[in-house]
């Protein structure tokens, strides 16, 4: 007996593909991923320095009664009046920015992927259909010429001829089949669905439900992309410019109480201002990442305007 044919779970159209691709693929949830990895340290370089807190415990004498210690609690409290967090926020921005991007371009490419392997595999089971009908013909007319010969009323080589036309025919027929079944595949395993248990369908009629919507869609998410990169290549410029005044050095101010065992009515209280010498340091690494991000987000700008370009025309164009 024949084996049963899988039951169909669900069937899936284009809108359905599109979808599906835009949810479940690895490579989209991992780029989203990489976004959500830039604002986190996006959030890191705008958070301040955080003040500290210091003891000092003092005595001085030999350890006898005439012995003085001296208790000192102070808080320390960084001011940075130079560039550099301004400096950090605007490459984190421009980093958030360009991973978003990045994640569009992903997402669009995803997309576009698997609907063309969806209308690739429409146009194959159109073209299997028609070459099956085909094999149907030539199989009757086989037949029909076979039983004129017998007749006398055709010769051999017309049978010969139709054999060797269904003969090819079968050929095709196959290679549409196997190229059919391995699409199938492909496209299931883009969309995470069961290839024994799922259907495609679609049609390559013009229907605007099917095709339109999906390709408008990611020309959208295409200029997303372009916006995006707009805005990293915007913040990379501010990084460079807040870049300028990196070589200002970290101020600190500290104060606090201070008390001596032996004498109560001596009690006091620090003070001290301290400045970091720029002797080797002096917001170098910024400067030059600051410059590097800008050139690398102005390019990945204009990359993104000729790729839009590209889909945008060859999606007009399918």
């Amino acid at each position: 007996m024949p084996a049963a044919t899988p039951a169909v779970a669900e069937s899936l159209t284009a809108q359905d593909v599109a979808q599906r691709a835009r949810e479940r693929d690895p490579l989209v949830q991992a780029s989203f991923d990489a976004v959500a990895l830039a604002e986190a340290a996006r959030v890191g370089a705008g958070l301040f320095a955080n003040p500290r807190v210091s003891w000092e415990r003092e005595r001085t004498g030999d350890g006898d009664e005439a012995s003085v210690g001296e208790d000192s609690l102070a808080l320390a409290l960084p001011i940075d009046l130079s560039s550099r967090r301004r400096t950090r926020m605007a490459l984190a921005d421009a980093n958030v920015a360009e991973a978003t991007a990045a994640a569009l371009r992903t997402r669009s490419a995803v997309v576009a992927r698997a609907l063309d392997r969806f209308f690739s595999m429409v146009a194959e089971r159109r073209r299997a259909d028609a070459e099956r009908a085909m094999v149907a013909g030539l199989d009757e007319a086989s037949r029909v010429v076979a039983r004129r010969r017998d007749e006398g009323t055709a010769s051999g080589y017309d049978q010969a001829r139709i054999e060797i036309e269904a003969a090819m025919a079968g050929g095709a027929l196959r290679e549409s089949e196997a190229r059919l079944a391995s699409l199938h595949h492909e496209l299931s395993l883009l969309v995470d669905a069961d290839p024994n248990t799922t259907e495609f369908v679609g049609t390559l009629d013009g229907d605007p439900d099917v095709t339109a919507n999906p390709i408008d869609r990611d020309a959208l998410a295409g200029r997303r992309s372009v916006a995006a990169a707009g805005d990293a290549a915007a913040n990379g410029a501010a990084a460079r410019a807040a870049a300028g005044l990196a070589w200002i050095p970290a101020l600190t101010v500290s104060g606090g109480a201070r008390t001596e065992d032996a004498d109560r009515s001596r009690d006091g209280y620090v003070a001290g201002v301290s400045v970091e010498l720029p002797l080797f340091r002096r917001g170098q690494d910024l400067v030059a990442k600051a410059s590097a991000h800008e050139r690398y987000t102005r390019a990945r700008r204009v990359a993104a305007e000729r790729d839009a370009a590209i889909a945008h025309e060859r999606a007009r164009q399918e």
